[in-house]
């Protein structure tokens, strides 16, 4: 069956669109009450200078220990930033986003690339802490990693991933989650990785050991997949290194998520070049053939990379935009606009079976 989620894009009149510039840089949210640590200001680092980070936040808080952790994968970010909130008078869930809206701010205003990995240095500190930060990060469309509190039983995590239902939500199931911190681990590894379709099945991370999972603990976390959904953590299995499966709080495949993102971000980035570069896009079949090749442009790159795969009737991809005949049996008012509107585009992520459609929406006036 294929995937009814549709990704919207919009183009308006006037009007910019923020897009994603890259899709593997995570931003490490601290609450650390460690006096020499530097607070509620943006750092930026590179991937050599956990020295630095050790200048900024002592060896012993939450944020070095995270960043430490996904820095000892391979591969590992290039570019992550910290933030680390101050909690002060009686903590609320809210801090938290205020604390990570306010980074946004300043990576915004100091000219830097958006991240896309959130990560969380210490986890509900306060209840309601995740899906306070989970509204923030699907509204900015990012992807946040965390991962159990220590003591919860298999029952009680998958419950947990239950609760959440998201697809920009991976949750790290380790029976010492304080110590191993698995969710750093999935996350500087997922974030050294290129966009493109990433299976963590069996994947042994560095430093991190194996969980105490019994058979029925892990029987318990997997149960409904695949096939259905069902909420399943990343999980270390007893017996082997480290194993792990691909998937979000959502029950479905956590990488394509960020294909998806990818997909939308650039699709928008090469109509809006469009639309700067000709002064003049008819309303004619040319105008809509130079609206077709911005996104068989893009999709084009996502091949060489490794993000959709040559299937479907057309042997890569499906392109369904408007004719001028359609629009002006069914959508008059578009015509007469000259809007161009309702542009489906049906792709096949690499390593998945089911395709997704992305939804163009041109809102801006076709000469």
């Amino acid at each position: 069956m294929e995937n009814i989620e549709r990704i919207s894009v919009t183009i308006s009149d006037g009007t910019r669109p923020f897009a994603q510039t890259a899709f593997n840089i995570p931003i490490f949210l601290g609450m650390t009450d460690n006096e020499e640590a530097v607070k509620d200001t943006l750092r930026v680092y590179s991937s050599d200078a956990l020295d630095a980070v050790a200048e900024d936040f002592p060896v012993t808080t939450s944020e070095y220990k995270m960043v430490a952790k996904a820095l000892s994968q391979d591969p590992h970010p290039k570019t992550f930033y910290i933030y680390s909130v101050t909690r002060s008078g009686t903590p609320v869930p809210s801090d938290l986003s205020t604390g990570l809206l306010a980074a946004k701010t300043a990576i915004e205003e100091g000219g830097y690339t958006s991240p896309y990995f959130v990560i969380p240095c210490e986890r509900e500190q306060v209840e309601g802490d995740t899906e306070e930060l989970m509204d923030t990060v699907s509204a900015n469309e990012w992807q946040m990693l965390t991962a159990n509190q220590d003591g919860l039983t298999a029952a009680e995590i998958k419950a947990f991933c239950g609760e959440l239902n998201s697809d920009r939500i991976v949750m790290g199931a380790h029976t010492d989650p304080d110590t191993e911190l698995l969710d750093a681990a999935i996350g500087g590894y997922w974030a050294g990785m290129p966009v493109g379709s990433l299976t963590l099945d069996t994947k042994p991370f560095n430093n991190v050991s194996a969980a105490e999972w019994s058979a029925s603990d892990i029987a318990t976390m997997i149960a409904g997949a695949p096939g259905s959904p069902a909420p399943i953590p990343y999980i270390n299995q007893a017996g082997v290194a480290v194993t792990v499966g691909s998937w979000n709080t959502a029950g479905s495949y956590a990488d394509l998520r960020r294909c998806k993102d990818w997909l939308k971000a650039r699709m928008a980035e090469s109509l809006f070049g469009l639309k700067l570069a000709n002064p003049k896009v008819p309303q004619t079949q040319h105008g809509h053939n130079m609206v077709q090749g911005a996104i068989e442009g893009v999709l084009n790159n996502a091949r060489r990379s490794g993000i959709v795969q040559p299937r479907g009737g057309s042997g890569r991809w499906e392109i369904d935009i408007p004719t001028l005949e359609w629009l002006a049996l069914n959508d008059p008012q578009a015509l007469a606009q000259r809007h161009l509107r309702t542009i489906l585009v049906r792709v096949w992520p690499v390593g998945a079976w089911e395709a997704f459609t992305v939804l163009v929406y041109l809102n801006w006036s076709l000469s």
